[in-house]
């Protein structure tokens, strides 16, 4: 008889902690989740902060060196080339059409403006 009673206790010990997790389950499982996001999140603002170094290490010494490197690009036509000696060049992928429209109408500077796609992102 001991036995079935311990038996039985340890089968109502078992329910009722599987009834108290399938009750809680939803509060458990919210609880993973956003721990899981934070995590992501964290991992995201790291990398964009090592990003951020590295692209700041590469423009100090393309500076001491005294070259000039693209920082940037933006656009599709005309594309915006940034450069680290705060330039900005225009590159119209061969639209001669705007690109001419553009000059004319004093809308880009004559001597940072091309007609031809821009070099290869370095």
């Amino acid at each position: 008889m001991g036995n079935f009673l311990s038996n039985f206790a340890a089968g109502i010990a078992t329910a009722a902690v599987i009834g108290l997790v399938a009750w809680r389950w939803p509060v458990i499982r919210a609880w993973h989740q956003r721990r899981q996001a934070e995590r992501a999140a964290a991992a995201e603002r790291s990398a964009a902060d090592k990003a951020k170094r590295d692209r700041a290490t590469r423009i100090e010494a393309a500076a001491a060196e005294g070259r000039v490197i693209e920082i940037g690009r933006s656009g599709s036509r005309p594309v915006r080339v940034d450069l680290s000696d705060g330039t900005s060049r225009f590159y119209f992928c061969g639209d001669l059409a705007a690109y001419k429209r553009a000059l004319g109408n004093g809308e880009y500077p004559p001597l940072t403006t091309f007609h031809t796609n821009p070099p290869p992102a370095s």
